[in-house]
């Protein structure tokens, strides 16, 4: 294998040196990292190409190789025999974002012949100062080589994370409740707009089943956040409850970590109502062609003011707008149903019923 000999003496560690205001960025997701590095001394450092690259596990654990048109490969797996700590030597990214361990360059040779090329990711200045590959200091982000000298990688990353706030409570069943939240962007990367989605009491299948209402985030810039609100009320359901805020619903980022996307509340209780909404009869045979009146009750009494009926086909049509007269148009069993408001909550009730077929002799006029 060809190797490359340092003839040149290492860059003495006395301190941190200034940075251009360049952007060299290498964004971190939850499985790789993708963009490239710069050393003055070896130019561009790519850390993705075609059947290579860097790869991250959910561990943080780093894993693969970058490449450099001028010096080769540069490691960051199989980096047992470091220099010295921290100690393994495994290249990882913290939960924090930040590298630690070590990388190495797989062709080079120093001048004294022995085996060199390591890039130390994070570690402590001659001059007392620290230093590393970290997302917090984007500004002061670089590796250090004695036979290179300084490196400077930049970590971007997009991570949204949701907070959902605790309902006002009492919360009597049949209450109209909306719910509010905010989505922040912990990375250094700005995110294009996407999706959150408010659910109630899981988040099995990313809360399609139990979703409350998508809502729009607008873009973020780096470490900004965004108000979140629920524009679809929940009718609330006597019970216990939890509410879910989860960001980036429909998976449009790319993110340094995927799993902290969603938030919930403690617990709540929803209290029965002190109030009672029903259709009568709660459930009906119609005949085909032939046409039934609901009346929907509030508290016992007749609701005087128009409701919003409505029913889930097929099989029955609604014959008066706002009104509880439905037809049956086939056979089979379905549901009606009505909405109310009494001022200050919404209440629902449904009937079920059941469209039979119309008798022949039902027809004749006698």
């Amino acid at each position: 294998m060809r190797k490359i000999i340092i003839i040149f003496a290492s860059v003495i560690l006395f301190g941190i040196p200034a940075m251009a205001a360049v952007d060299y960025g290498v964004t971190v997701s939850d499985d790789k990292l993708t963009g490239f590095a710069w050393s003055e001394n070896i130019g561009w450092i790519k850390f993705d190409g075609t059947n290579y690259g860097v790869t991250k596990n959910a561990t943080g654990l780093l894993a693969g190789y970058a490449w450099s048109e001028n010096v080769g490969w540069l490691s960051f797996q199989d980096l047992g025999g470091c220099p010295s700590a921290p100690s393994p030597c495994e290249a990882k990214i913290d939960a924090s974002g930040n590298m630690t361990g070590w990388a190495k360059f797989l062709r080079v040779t120093t001048a004294s012949g022995n085996q060199g090329g390591w890039v130390r990711l994070a570690g402590i200045a001659q001059s007392g100062a620290s230093y590393g590959v970290k997302i917090s200091d984007p500004a002061n982000s670089f590796a250090w080589s004695n036979d290179f000298g300084w490196i400077r990688l930049t970590l971007k990353q997009a991570d949204l994370t949701a907070d959902v706030y605790q309902p006002a409570t009492p919360i009597n069943s049949g209450s109209s409740i909306s719910f509010s939240g905010k989505i922040t962007n912990l990375g250094n990367n700005p995110v294009v707009a996407t999706k959150a989605r408010f659910c109630i009491d899981n988040v099995v299948d990313n809360c399609v089943s139990s979703k409350i209402s998508d809502e729009d985030v607008s873009a973020l810039a780096a470490f900004a956040s965004s108000a979140d609100f629920s524009s679809d009320p929940w009718i609330a359901v006597q019970g216990d409850h939890k509410v879910y805020l989860c960001a980036d619903a429909t998976d449009a980022v790319d993110e340094f970590n995927e799993l902290n996307n969603c938030d919930q509340t403690a617990t709540f209780t929803v209290t029965p109502s002190s109030h009672t909404f029903v259709i009568e009869p709660l459930s009906a045979v119609i005949k085909k062609n032939k046409t039934k009146k609901f009346i929907a009750k509030f508290d016992g009494s007749d609701v005087t003011e128009d409701c919003t009926w409505g029913s889930d086909a097929p099989y029955i049509v609604q014959k008066t707008t706002n009104k509880g007269e439905f037809r049956g148009i086939g056979t089979g069993s379905t549901t009606v149903w009505a909405k109310y408001n009494d001022g200050s909550n919404d209440f629902e009730a449904s009937a079920s019923v059941k469209i039979v077929a119309t008798r022949w002799f039902e027809f004749l006029p006698w």
